[in-house]
Protein backbone atom coordinates (compact mmCIF):
# COMPACT_ATOMS: atom_id res chain seq x y z
CA UNK A 1 0.00 0.00 0.00
CA UNK A 2 0.77 3.59 -0.28
CA UNK A 3 0.18 7.05 1.27
CA UNK A 4 -0.40 9.76 -1.15
CA UNK A 5 0.84 12.51 0.97
CA UNK A 6 -0.23 16.16 -0.09
CA UNK A 7 -0.51 19.55 0.86
CA UNK A 8 -3.05 22.45 0.31
CA UNK A 9 -1.62 25.91 -0.03
CA UNK A 10 -3.08 29.32 -1.43
CA UNK A 11 -1.12 28.67 -4.49
CA UNK A 12 -2.63 25.00 -4.63
CA UNK A 13 -2.37 21.20 -3.66
CA UNK A 14 1.30 19.85 -3.66
CA UNK A 15 2.12 15.95 -3.46
CA UNK A 16 5.16 14.54 -1.54
CA UNK A 17 7.18 12.05 -3.38
CA UNK A 18 10.40 10.05 -2.29
CA UNK A 19 13.17 8.04 -3.60
CA UNK A 20 13.38 4.82 -4.28
CA UNK A 21 16.50 3.12 -3.63
CA UNK A 22 16.72 2.51 -7.19
CA UNK A 23 16.59 6.58 -7.47
CA UNK A 24 13.11 6.70 -9.21
CA UNK A 25 10.62 9.25 -7.47
CA UNK A 26 7.96 7.52 -5.84
CA UNK A 27 4.88 7.58 -2.95
CA UNK A 28 5.95 6.04 0.41
CA UNK A 29 5.03 2.52 0.11
CA UNK A 30 5.45 -0.56 1.37
CA UNK A 31 3.66 -4.18 2.87
CA UNK A 32 1.17 -4.07 5.55
CA UNK A 33 2.65 -4.07 8.88
CA UNK A 34 1.79 -7.54 10.85
CA UNK A 35 -0.45 -6.06 13.89
CA UNK A 36 -1.26 -2.26 11.78
CA UNK A 37 -3.80 -1.62 9.53
CA UNK A 38 -3.24 -1.24 5.78
CA UNK A 39 -4.12 2.60 6.07
CA UNK A 40 -2.17 2.71 9.50
CA UNK A 41 0.77 0.91 7.58
CA UNK A 42 0.93 3.61 4.87
CA UNK A 43 0.69 6.03 7.58
CA UNK A 44 3.85 4.62 8.77
CA UNK A 45 5.56 4.31 5.96
CA UNK A 46 4.76 8.32 5.32
CA UNK A 47 6.50 8.37 9.02
CA UNK A 48 8.97 6.51 8.17
CA UNK A 49 10.91 7.26 4.31
CA UNK A 50 9.22 10.85 4.55
CA UNK A 51 8.85 12.33 8.28
CA UNK A 52 5.18 12.71 8.26
CA UNK A 53 3.03 13.11 10.97
CA UNK A 54 -0.96 14.44 9.52
CA UNK A 55 -4.39 12.48 8.65
CA UNK A 56 -5.04 9.60 7.00
CA UNK A 57 -8.01 8.03 5.13
CA UNK A 58 -9.11 4.75 6.69
CA UNK A 59 -10.05 4.00 3.20
CA UNK A 60 -8.13 3.52 0.15
CA UNK A 61 -9.16 6.27 -2.61
CA UNK A 62 -7.47 4.16 -5.65
CA UNK A 63 -6.02 0.72 -6.69
CA UNK A 64 -3.76 0.60 -9.48
CA UNK A 65 -0.97 -2.20 -10.68
CA UNK A 66 2.89 -1.56 -11.57
CA UNK A 67 4.27 -3.91 -13.80
CA UNK A 68 7.53 -5.28 -12.67
CA UNK A 69 10.44 -4.89 -15.44
CA UNK A 70 11.39 -8.11 -14.85
CA UNK A 71 10.93 -10.58 -17.57
CA UNK A 72 8.42 -13.00 -15.88
CA UNK A 73 6.33 -9.94 -16.08
CA UNK A 74 4.81 -10.07 -12.38
CA UNK A 75 2.95 -6.80 -10.99
CA UNK A 76 2.72 -4.87 -8.25
CA UNK A 77 -0.48 -4.38 -6.64
CA UNK A 78 -0.54 -1.21 -4.83
CA UNK A 79 -3.48 0.22 -2.48
CA UNK A 80 -3.78 4.31 -2.19
CA UNK A 81 -4.40 6.05 1.10
CA UNK A 82 -4.70 10.03 1.15
CA UNK A 83 -2.66 11.49 3.79
CA UNK A 84 -3.04 15.27 4.33
CA UNK A 85 0.62 16.53 5.86
CA UNK A 86 0.63 18.85 8.76
CA UNK A 87 3.99 18.57 9.78
CA UNK A 88 7.26 17.20 9.01
CA UNK A 89 9.88 16.04 11.27
CA UNK A 90 13.56 13.80 9.87
CA UNK A 91 13.19 10.89 7.87
CA UNK A 92 14.00 7.62 9.67
CA UNK A 93 15.54 6.14 6.38
CA UNK A 94 18.48 7.45 4.66
CA UNK A 95 18.64 8.92 1.25
CA UNK A 96 14.92 9.16 0.43
CA UNK A 97 14.88 12.81 -0.26
CA UNK A 98 11.43 13.94 0.54
CA UNK A 99 10.32 16.39 -2.08
CA UNK A 100 6.94 18.54 -2.96
CA UNK A 101 5.55 18.80 -6.22
CA UNK A 102 2.95 20.45 -8.45
CA UNK A 103 0.08 17.84 -9.55
CA UNK A 104 2.00 17.85 -13.14
CA UNK A 105 5.44 17.73 -11.99
CA UNK A 106 4.68 15.27 -9.65
CA UNK A 107 3.23 13.16 -13.00
CA UNK A 108 7.06 13.80 -14.63
CA UNK A 109 9.01 12.86 -11.80
CA UNK A 110 6.62 9.66 -11.41
CA UNK A 111 7.38 8.84 -14.92
CA UNK A 112 11.01 9.30 -15.03
CA UNK A 113 12.45 5.54 -15.47
CA UNK A 114 9.47 3.93 -15.67
CA UNK A 115 7.08 2.46 -18.49
CA UNK A 116 4.36 4.05 -20.49
CA UNK A 117 2.35 1.72 -18.61
CA UNK A 118 3.39 2.35 -15.60
CA UNK A 119 3.97 6.08 -15.67
CA UNK A 120 -0.16 6.52 -17.08
CA UNK A 121 -1.01 4.64 -13.93
CA UNK A 122 1.03 6.61 -11.30
CA UNK A 123 -0.58 9.93 -13.59
CA UNK A 124 -4.30 8.39 -12.90
CA UNK A 125 -3.19 8.15 -9.14
CA UNK A 126 -2.21 11.99 -9.07
CA UNK A 127 -5.47 12.25 -11.03
CA UNK A 128 -7.51 10.54 -8.71
CA UNK A 129 -6.16 12.10 -5.60
CA UNK A 130 -6.68 15.68 -6.77
CA UNK A 131 -10.66 14.69 -7.90
CA UNK A 132 -10.94 13.11 -4.46
CA UNK A 133 -9.61 16.03 -2.24
CA UNK A 134 -11.53 18.73 -4.34
CA UNK A 135 -14.68 16.97 -2.93
CA UNK A 136 -13.64 17.34 0.49
CA UNK A 137 -15.95 19.34 2.85
CA UNK A 138 -15.02 22.58 4.13
CA UNK A 139 -12.73 22.39 6.95
CA UNK A 140 -15.62 23.89 9.35
CA UNK A 141 -17.40 20.56 8.54
CA UNK A 142 -15.34 17.89 10.64
CA UNK A 143 -18.35 15.90 11.12
CA UNK A 144 -18.16 14.95 7.53
CA UNK A 145 -14.25 15.26 7.43
CA UNK A 146 -12.91 11.87 5.70
CA UNK A 147 -9.62 12.31 7.00
CA UNK A 148 -8.64 10.92 10.57
CA UNK A 149 -6.11 12.26 12.72
CA UNK A 150 -2.74 10.54 12.87
CA UNK A 151 -0.49 10.39 16.26
CA UNK A 152 2.94 9.18 15.78
CA UNK A 153 4.43 8.01 19.18
CA UNK A 154 8.45 8.26 19.81
CA UNK A 155 7.88 4.82 22.19
CA UNK A 156 7.64 1.37 20.89
CA UNK A 157 4.22 -1.14 21.39
CA UNK A 158 4.31 -4.77 21.28
CA UNK A 159 2.86 -5.69 17.84
CA UNK A 160 1.56 -9.74 18.04
CA UNK A 161 2.42 -11.45 15.55
CA UNK A 162 1.34 -15.48 14.60
CA UNK A 163 3.47 -17.73 16.87
CA UNK A 164 4.98 -15.80 18.80
CA UNK A 165 5.04 -14.53 22.58
CA UNK A 166 3.97 -11.47 23.85
CA UNK A 167 6.66 -11.44 26.34
CA UNK A 168 8.56 -7.70 27.01
CA UNK A 169 11.49 -7.63 24.91
CA UNK A 170 14.76 -6.85 26.61
CA UNK A 171 15.79 -4.13 23.64
CA UNK A 172 14.57 -2.37 20.88
CA UNK A 173 17.70 -2.24 18.90
CA UNK A 174 16.60 -4.22 15.96
CA UNK A 175 14.62 -2.76 13.66
CA UNK A 176 10.37 -3.43 11.66
CA UNK A 177 12.71 -4.80 8.72
CA UNK A 178 14.58 -7.64 10.88
CA UNK A 179 18.55 -6.38 11.76
CA UNK A 180 19.49 -8.58 13.96
CA UNK A 181 20.01 -7.23 17.47
CA UNK A 182 20.77 -10.58 19.41
CA UNK A 183 17.94 -9.88 21.78
CA UNK A 184 14.17 -10.87 21.53
CA UNK A 185 12.72 -8.18 19.94
CA UNK A 186 10.55 -9.68 17.01
CA UNK A 187 7.43 -8.15 18.77
CA UNK A 188 8.43 -4.33 18.88
CA UNK A 189 7.29 -1.64 16.30
CA UNK A 190 6.53 1.67 16.52
CA UNK A 191 3.17 3.19 18.12
CA UNK A 192 0.53 4.32 15.80
CA UNK A 193 -3.24 5.64 16.73
CA UNK A 194 -5.55 6.61 14.20
CA UNK A 195 -8.30 8.62 16.09
CA UNK A 196 -11.56 10.38 14.40
CA UNK A 197 -10.83 14.43 14.13
CA UNK A 198 -11.69 16.30 16.80
CA UNK A 199 -14.81 18.61 16.95
CA UNK A 200 -14.38 21.93 18.20
CA UNK A 201 -17.32 23.67 19.05
CA UNK A 202 -18.01 27.21 20.26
Amino acid sequence: MAAVCFRILSTGIEFLLVRTRQGRWTFPKGGVEPGLTPAQSAALEAHEEAGVHGRIEEIAFVRYKLRKPAQNGSQDCLSGYLCEVLRMGPAQEENRNPTWFSPQKAKRRLAQGRTEENAAELSRVVDRALARIQRFPARSMLANDPLVKVRFEASDIIIRRPYESLAHPQSSNRSRHGAASGNDDRGRGKILQLRPAQITRP
